[in-house]
């Protein structure tokens, strides 16, 4: 098909657009929130471009299935250049961009400048489409893939286009590669092959069905050949009861209108954010019953009058539009919002398709009626986004947006700067499934690190190193508030109300007193135990706190096994009380480090009165091979080392 070159009032119009859609993608990207998943993309991806690793998946789903390395091969590129999150959320905006400007050329080569344009602004201020395009995620790079599936339809099925029906297969593979609600789509391109078949090249159908399916083949046999998270999962999944309720019209409706965007400010500050905003609950309706009737116009209009290729055009969107709608229908696993990104430039394209029949209309009234609504719903939206960005920015969102990546940065570059080891102190040690430990596992890649869960232990290494504290640090903070390191601290402010990170220096003994813990004292693992106190004299029906410290004098014999240390509580009745906790992985332990661990105790009311004391050792986990006390000749003396009296 020919169609025109824009004019001059149409190119200023589509720019001003762009510069609308990469203003809210990628302006302010500090605000982006850089949680485990993005965390674990981006280490995936600087795995492959430093020659670390070739990841054959991605990271997992909410059901269990892992997802396709695809997206971590997409991510490489940007890291390639500049191996940082703030590129790679970059990149995210800029692919999204890209997709705003591929809906531009759809709508005007099959429905012309207003529709383009129409379609393209609705696109550009889309609440969802914004959002899901402001991280690093694996759903938020389908738009400009599921708009080129589009493209690639409409020239293959409409005008004939031979090489397009391959590309178009090969992109089927990719957006269902992507994610697993490219899957949604593959009905569209199976019902486009039956209703177009005598348009059709056979043959290149075949070559691009063949070539489609090798690029799948590597991910699918090592999804089908895990014994765990593969085909385990997939008979779970397909055994499980479905349902069929609204809650897919319900989420498909929630992408098109743009409602509950306000949910990113959590559960605990929505409230107060939707009150500094006027009533947008019109306009969602307005938008959501735009697209509703746009798609339904144009299924009619396919359906009934086929033949010239904006109709048909309209049909192959309409379709796409309604694909995860109808898919998801009837389900058997939980539904998210996000399974509904792919539908959202076709939804678009339909809403803009309607609409530009009133912008193009030979009547002036309704001409400029309709073109300054649209503007005006776009601008609305538009200045929704950039309030709740600046809300994320300034408010605590628990439960919503997790804390902004500029802070999370401005926290590293402080811990990195004095050039030593990082110890990061948070809630958790394993970057595998938990937050804090999986962002800094990112953010100091490159400089020797290690994660300390504060709820276990504290952490004193035997060379100068940095301590980096995360706000939910746990009972460890206090040992290293008493050992005198936090009073010269440099705090690093979040959000009001979430706290702050702290970041000092470790170098020299704590100044921590102890009582000497008696010898024999070593353990075949590699541990000394250095020594004791209590918190207050131990009085039966009283809790105290148990501080034992321990250091690494070798490494333990098995590496990657990992250890509990166990307090038995005793009295002049034998065992009262026993507290095991885990400690710091093993995998981090290095010589020369200091242990302490502070646990909870309470003697029993009726244990009288003492002496008392503890025995303390340590076991492996989950083997629970105890670990004896070895002699000065390295021989096993006892299975613990007796501590006390205790204070009573």
């Amino acid at each position: 098909m020919r169609t025109r070159p824009p004019a001059f009032r149409e190119l200023v119009a589509l720019t001003a657009i762009l510069l609308l859609a990469t203003l809210l993608r990628t302006g302010w990207p500090g605000i982006t929130e850089f949680k485990s998943d993005e965390a674990h993309i981006v280490t995936l991806a600087l795995d492959l471009v430093q020659g670390k690793s070739f990841p054959l998946q991605g990271t997992g789903t909410s059901v269990g299935l892992p997802k396709s390395a695809l997206s971590i091969y997409l991510y490489a590129v940007p890291l390639f250049f500049w191996p940082s999150p703030f590129w790679a959320t970059w990149f995210t905006g800029a692919l999204n961009i890209v997709a705003v400007a591929l809906c531009w050329w759809l709508a005007r080569r099959y429905w012309g400048p207003a529709a383009a344009l129409c379609a393209t602004l609705l696109f550009a201020a889309s609440p969802w489409a914004v959002l899901y395009s402001r991280k690093i995620w694996e759903p938020n790079v389908l738009a400009p893939f599921a708009v080129a599936y589009l493209i690639t339809a409409s020239l293959a099925f409409v005008e004939r286009r031979r090489w397009a029906l391959l590309t178009h297969l090969m992109l089927l593979a990719m957006l269902m590669q992507l994610h697993y609600s490219g899957l949604t789509l593959a009905p569209v391109t199976g019902l486009l092959l039956i209703v177009y078949r005598r348009r059709i090249d056979w043959r290149i159908a075949g070559a691009g069905a063949v070539l489609a399916t090798m690029t799948a083949v590597p991910f699918a046999i090592h999804l089908l050949t895990r014994t765990s998270g593969g085909l385990p999962v997939l008979i779970r999944l397909a055994s499980r009861p479905a349902v069929t309720n609204a809650q897919s019209l319900q989420l498909w409706w929630m992408m098109i209108a743009g409602s509950y965007v306000h949910s990113l400010a959590g559960p605990q500050s929505y409230q107060q954010f939707l009150q500094s905003l006027p009533n947008l609950t019109p306009l969602n309706w307005a938008l959501g019953m735009l697209a509703v009737a746009g798609t339904g116009v144009a299924l009619w209009r396919w359906l009934w009058q086929r033949g010239s290729a904006p109709v048909e055009v309209g049909g192959i969107v309409s379709l796409a539009a309604l694909a995860p709608l109808l898919f998801f229908w009837r389900h058997s696993m939980p539904l998210y919002p996000h399974y509904y990104i792919i539908s959202l430039p076709a939804q678009c394209l339909v809403a803009g398709l309607l609409l530009s029949r009133a912008a193009s209309s030979s009547r002036v009234g309704l001409r400029w009626a309709a073109r300054g609504s649209t503007l005006a719903a776009a601008l609305a939206q538009a200045g929704l986004l950039v309030a709740l960005l600046q809300f994320i920015a300034t408010h605590a969102t628990p439960g919503g947006a997790g804390t902004p990546l500029e802070l999370q940065l401005r926290a590293a570059n402080r811990a990195l700067a004095a050039g030593r080891p990082v110890v990061v102190l948070g809630s958790s040690d394993d970057p595998g499934s938990s937050d804090w430990p999986a962002v800094f596992e990112v953010l100091l890649r490159g400089t020797p690190h290690r994660f300390v869960n504060g709820s276990h232990a504290a952490l004193f290494p035997g060379t100068p190193a940095t301590l980096l504290v995360v706000p939910d640090a746990g009972t460890a903070l206090q040992v290293y508030a008493q050992a005198g390191l936090l009073r010269s601290a440099d705090q690093i402010p979040t959000r009001p109300g979430e706290g702050f990170f702290q970041v000092a220096d470790i170098s020299g003994n704590p100044a921590l007193e102890w009582i000497p813990a008696p010898e024999p004292r070593r353990l075949a693992n590699g541990i000394e135990l250095v020594g004791y106190r209590t918190s207050k004299a131990v009085t039966p029906g009283q809790p105290f706190e148990w501080w034992v410290a321990w250091r690494v004098r070798q490494l333990p014999p098995q590496p990657g096994t990992e250890y509990h240390i166990f307090n038995h509580l005793l009295g002049a009745s034998g065992k009262l009380a026993q507290v095991d906790s885990p400690t710091l992985p093993a995998r981090d332990w290095a010589v020369g480090d200091l242990v302490v661990q502070v646990l909870p105790f309470q003697a029993p009311a009726e244990a009288g009165a003492g002496p008392f004391s503890m025995r303390v050792g340590m076991y492996t986990y989950p083997g629970l091979q105890n670990q004896p006390v070895l002699d000065t000749a390295g021989n096993p003396a006892s299975d613990a080392v007796t501590l006390g009296p205790l204070p009573d």
